[in-house]
């Protein structure tokens, strides 16, 4: 009797420290990963790889205050920029936050656009907010996007002619 009692009693505190819901990856880390898969899509100009990133619904809100909502407004605002500009972005995440099926992503960033045809660059920072929702199959999405601008996009700066 006493080694069955020990079996049971080995089990419970097994049991016990085991987690109440199955362990979930990282959200911080995931958030993280698609900030940086965005950027990378942005400056490759792969559009179906910025897409993927955004839910059906997703809305996208310019500095000047425009709201950019859905997939194929999304991706006609994508094809003007891909083919009007080349772009570098980099981002500061100040705080990434998760809770349920909701995170954010919330910091500044830095980009440099160079318009084609004119070897113009206009440099660009401000802040972003990004909003993500998980979906039943566990992937996170973009459903709002919000940027401001601390410079203007008005007064570009001549590139250097090393091209």
């Amino acid at each position: 009797m006493m080694p069955r009692t020990i079996l049971l009693t080995s089990l419970l505190v097994v049991a016990a420290s085991l987690p109440a819901h199955p362990q979930q990856p990282d959200s911080s880390a995931t958030i993280t990963h698609l900030r940086t898969q965005w950027a990378e899509a942005l400056h490759a100009k792969r559009l179906d790889d910025c897409l993927s990133l955004y839910a059906s619904d997703a809305a996208f809100l310019e500095p000047r205050g425009s709201r950019i909502q859905g997939q194929q407004a999304l991706h006609d605002l994508f094809q003007i920029a891909f083919s009007a500009t080349d772009s570098t972005i980099q981002f500061t995440s100040t705080t990434i936050q998760t809770s349920g099926d909701l995170g954010f992503d919330s910091g500044s960033y830095q980009e440099t656009t160079v318009l084609h045809g004119t070897n113009t660059t206009i440099p660009v920072s401000g802040n972003y907010l990004t909003i993500y929702r998980r979906t039943p199959d566990g992937r996170w999405l973009i459903v709002q996007q919000a940027w401001t601008a601390k410079t203007t996009p008005l007064q570009p700066q001549a590139a250097a002619s090393t091209r």
